[in-house]
C-alpha cells in the first residue's frame, strides 16, 4: 500500500501536470519540486517511485538529470519507473541519455530508454556515433530501435570501428535487416576477430539474403567452433537448398554444438537429400544431436526415416523421445503399421512408447488399430491398442462402435474396451446392445466400458447381466453398477449375493458400498461372516462408505476375527463411523494385531453419529 507520502506528491503532480494553478504560483512549483528531489532519495522504494512517476508526470525537462542519476537506484521498480517517466518527457531526454550512455553504471536503462523513445532518438544517436565514449551504447541502441536511417553509419562502424563496437554493430545490422549490409557482413566473415565472424554470421541468418550462402557454406570449415555453429545456423534460416550437402557434412563435425545447430538447419530447409544423414546422427553419441535430428526427420517427413525413429523411441535422452513422437506424427499415415507391429512385439515398456505415438498420430491410425485387434494378442497388448485408440478420442469413436459388429470377436472386445476409456455418449446405446453378444469376453468388455461411461442409461441392461452364465461377466456388471452409483441397482445387488463365486460376492459388496444405500446394511452385515476373508473385509468397508451406526455392534464382533486383514477392515469401518464407544474394543483389538497396518481410533468422550 503507497505510503501517506507516496500518495500525497502524486496527488500534487497530478494537480500540476493537469493545469492547476495553486495560490502562491511558481513557489508551489518550487516547493514540489524540491519534495520530489528529496523523495528520490528517501530510503522507502514506493517513495521514491512515486517521485519519479510525479516527475514524469509533470515532464519538465529540468528533472531529466535528477532522474537519470535515479537509473542507479537499486530497486527494479524505481529503475522501471524513472525510464516511464524519462519516455514521457521524451526528446528533450535523449541528449542528456545519450551522454549517460559512457557511464557503465547506467548505460544498459539509457539504451533501454532511448529504444523506448524511439523515432526521435535516431537521428541524435547517429550523430553521437562520432563519440568514441558512447558509441557502443549508441550502436546497441539504434539496432534495436530499427530504422533503416541508421545502417550507412552502422557500416561504416563495422568496417571502420574498434574491438568489441564492431560486434555491437554487426548485432544491430542484422536486427535492422537491411541488405545493404550483406556484403559488408560477407567481408567480415574472413576478419580476424572470430568473435565478429561469429557475430556476422549471426546477422546474415537474421537479414536471410542468399547471397550469403557461399560465404556461410565456406565458414563451415571455419577454425573456431562456435563461428561455425552460427554459420550452420545462419544457413537453416536462409533455407537454400546448396546448403544440403554441406550441412550434412556438418553433422560429422568434431564439436557437438555444431552437429547439434547442423541437424536443425538441415530440418528448417527440409530437403530429402539430408535424411540418410540424419538417420546416421539419430545414433550420434550427443543426445543433444540425436534429439534435433529426430525434430529435422519429421519435418522433412520422409517415410525412410519411420524405422529408425521407432527404434529411437527406446532412448533415454532428455527430450529425444519427444522429438521421435512429434516426428512420426508428423510422417503419420506411413508410420501407422509399422508402430503397431512394434505394439505387438515389442516388450511392455516399449508397447506403452509405441501407444503415446500411435495416439499421437491420431485419425490416420484408428482403422490399422481396429485391424490389429484381430490377430492372436495377449490382453495386454489388446489393452495397449485399446489406450492408443483413446488417446486418439473423437475421431475414433465412429469406426469403433462400428468395430462392434465385427465378426471378429477379438475385433468386437478391443472396440468396447477401447469406447469406455474415451467416455463418448454415443457408444453407451451399441454398447448395451453389445451386453448381449454371444461371446462372453466381448459382454464382459461392453459391461467394462459402460462402468466407464456411467451413464444411467445402462443400469437395467447391466442388472440383467449380473445373472450372466460367466462368472467375469457378472463381476463386471457388479462393478460397473457400483460406479453408475444408480439405486435402482441395490435390490438386485442383494439378491445377486448369494453368488458361488468369491470374486462376484467381493464386487457386489464394493458395489453396494459405492452407491450408499442403506438398504444394503443387512445384508452387508450379513456378508460380515462370508467364508471368504476378502468378501469379509469387502463388506466391513462398504460399511464403513455408508457410516450407518446400526453397522457398528456387528464390526465390533467382526475386531476378534481369526484373520488379520479382516480385523484390519472392521477397525477401519469403525474409524470412520466414528462412534467414541468402540474405543475401548480398538484398543483390546490392538492386542491381536492389524498386521502392521495403522488404524484410525475414534476420539474418548465423542458423541455417537445420530
Amino acid at each position: 500500500m503507497a505510503s501517506d507520502l507516496q500518495i500525497d506528491i502524486r496527488r500534487r503532480a497530478d494537480g500540476v501536470s493537469r493545469g492547476y494553478k495553486p495560490n502562491r504560483g511558481r513557489s508551489k512549483m518550487n516547493e514540489l519540486m524540491e519534495s520530489l528531489t528529496r523523495s528520490i532519495g528517501d530510503g522507502d522504494w514506493t517513495v521514491r517511485r512515486g517521485a519519479v512517476e510525479a516527475l514524469g508526470n509533470i515532464g519538465d525537462e529540468k528533472s531529466v538529470q535528477l532522474l537519470i542519476d535515479a537509473l542507479m537506484d537499486m530497486d527494479r521498480w524505481v529503475r522501471d519507473g524513472t525510464i516511464e517517466a524519462l519516455c514521457k518527457i521524451g526528446e528533450p531526454a535523449v541528449l542528456p541519455l545519450i551522454g549517460a550512455l559512457g557511464n557503465k553504471y547506467v548505460r544498459d536503462e539509457a539504451v533501454d530508454t532511448l529504444v523506448s523513445i524511439g523515432e526521435p532518438a535516431v537521428l541524435p544517436l547517429i550523430e553521437a556515433l562520432e563519440n568514441e565514449d558512447v558509441r557502443a551504447g549508441v550502436v546497441e541502441a539504434l539496432g534495436r530501435i530499427r530504422d533503416a536511417r541508421a545502417v550507412e553509419s552502422l557500416i561504416t562502424t563495422l568496417e571502420r570501428g574498434v574491438g568489441y563496437v564492431r560486434w555491437y554493430a554487426a548485432n544491430s545490422l542484422g536486427e535492422i535487416g537491411d541488405a545493404r549490409a550483406v556484403i559488408p557482413l560477407i567481408k567480415s566473415l574472413s576478419d580476424q576477430d572470430y568473435y565478429l565472424r561469429r557475430r556476422s554470421a549471426e546477422a546474415l541468418g537474421e537479414i536471410g539474403d542468399a547471397r550469403a550462402v557461399e560465404s556461410l557454406i565456406y565458414t563451415l570449415s571455419d577454425s573456431d567452433c562456435e563461428v561455425r555453429g552460427e554459420a550452420a545456423r545462419a544457413l537453416g534460416r536462409i533455407r537454400d537448398a546448396r546448403a544440403v550437402d554441406p550441412l550434412a557434412a556438418a553433422l560429422f563435425d568434431g564439436d557437438e554444438d555444431v552437429r547439434r545447430i547442423s541437424a536443425e538447419a538441415l530440418g528448417r530447409i527440409g530437403y530429402a537429400r539430408a535424411v540418410d544423414p540424419l538417420i546416421d546422427a539419430l545414433y550420434d553419441e550427443s543426445w543433444r544431436v540425436r534429439r534435433n535430428a529426430a525434430g529435422a526427420l519429421g519435418k522433412i517427413g520422409d517415410a525412410r526415416a519411420v524405422l529408425p525413429l521407432i527404434d529411437a523411441l527406446s532412448d533415454d535422452g532428455v527430450g529425444v523421445r519427444t522429438e521421435v513422437d512429434k516426428a512420426l506424427g508428423g510422417i503419420g499415415g506411413v508410420a501407422v503399421v509399422p508402430l503397431i507391429n512394434t505394439l505387438m512385439e515389442a516388450s511392455a515398456a516399449m508397447r506403452d512408447k509405441t501407444v503415446y505415438t500411435l495416439g499421437g498420430i491420431g485419425e490416420p491410425a484408428v482403422v490399422p488399430l481396429i485391424e490389429a485387434l484381430r490377430y492372436p494378442i495377449d490382453t495386454n497388448v489388446r489393452d495397449k491398442i485399446a489406450a492408443a485408440l483413446s488417446k486418439i478420442g473423437e475421431p475414433a469413436v465412429a469406426p469403433l462402435i462400428d468395430a462392434l459388429d465385427d465378426r471378429d470377436s477379438r475385433v468386437r472386445c478391443g472396440a468396447a474396451i477401447a469406447l469406455g476409456r474415451i467416455g463418448d455418449a454415443r457408444a453407451v446405446d451399441p454398447l448395451i446392445s453389445t451386453v448381449a453378444d454371444g461371446d462372453s469376453e466381448v459382454r464382459c468388455g461392453a459391461a467394462i466400458a459402460l462402468g466407464k461411461i456411467r451413464d444411467p442409461r445402462a443400469v437395467d441392461p447391466l442388472i440383467s447381466t449380473i445373472a450372466d452364465v460367466d462368472r467375469n461377466v457378472r463381476d463386471q456388471a457388479a462393478i460397473a453398477l457400483g460406479e453408475i452409483g444408480d439405486v435402482r441397482a441395490v435390490l438386485p445387488l442383494i439378491s445377486a449375493f448369494a453368488d458361488d463365486e468369491p470374486d462376484v460376492r467381493w464386487d457386489i459388496a464394493g458395489a453396494l458400498g459405492k452407491i450408499g444405500d442403506a438398504r444394503a446394511i443387512d445384508p452387508l452385515i450379513s456378508a460380515l461372516g462370508d467364508d471368504d476373508r476378502d468378501v469379509r473385509d469387502r463388506a466391513a468397508e462398504a460399511l464403513g462408505a455408508i457410516g450407518d451406526s446400526r453397522a457398528i455392534e456387528s464390526l465390533v464382533k467382526v475386531l476378534v476375527d481369526d484373520d488379520w486383514w479382516v480385523r484390519r477392515g472392521a477397525a477401519e469401518a469403525i474409524g470412520r463411523l466414528g462412534d467414541a464407544k468402540t474405543a475401548d474394543p480398538l484398543i483390546h483389538a490392538l492386542a491381536k494385531g492389524f498386521g502392521g497396518c495403522a488404524i484410525r481410533l475414534p476420539k474418548r468422550g465423542g458423541s455417537s453419529p445420530q
